[in-house]
């Protein structure tokens, strides 16, 4: 038995156990499905990503390629709108909206990462 501050083996497989009780059937349901479109994702990444990123770099080098010899004219203001960030929004402030949506959201990253992981791997 080990014992560390007090805390024993014992005691940790109850917690765990009430834990497992507490959880509801919802929570169980929304955990499965962002396993599921985690692995769907997975499954089309890994068969269909050597071409999905070879069309990401041609479009945006195409695009930036218009920009330059002044064909086309992107307004980056609306497109930021369009995504709904502010005008004035830089890179950081993006990555840290992220940064606190994936702190508040944990197990829906944890499951839908394992999810990915899982088709990446077995598939």
């Amino acid at each position: 038995m080990i014992l560390i501050n007090n805390f024993t083996t014992d005691n940790l497989i109850e917690n765990i156990r009430n834990t497992l009780a507490s959880i509801s059937t919802n929570f169980t349901i929304e955990i499965a499905l962002y396993i599921i479109t985690g692995f769907l994702f997975g499954f089309i990444f890994k068969y269909t990503s050597k071409y999905l990123i070879s069309l990401f770099i041609i479009l945006t080098l195409s695009l930036w390629g218009l920009e330059y010899i002044e064909i086309i004219k992107i307004n980056y203001c609306y497109m930021k709108e369009i995504l709904g960030l502010s005008a004035d929004s830089q890179p950081a402030d993006l990555i840290n909206y992220a940064t606190a949506w994936t702190q508040s959201h944990i197990p829906q990253c944890l499951s839908s990462g394992l999810g990915f992981y899982l088709a990446i791997e077995l598939l």
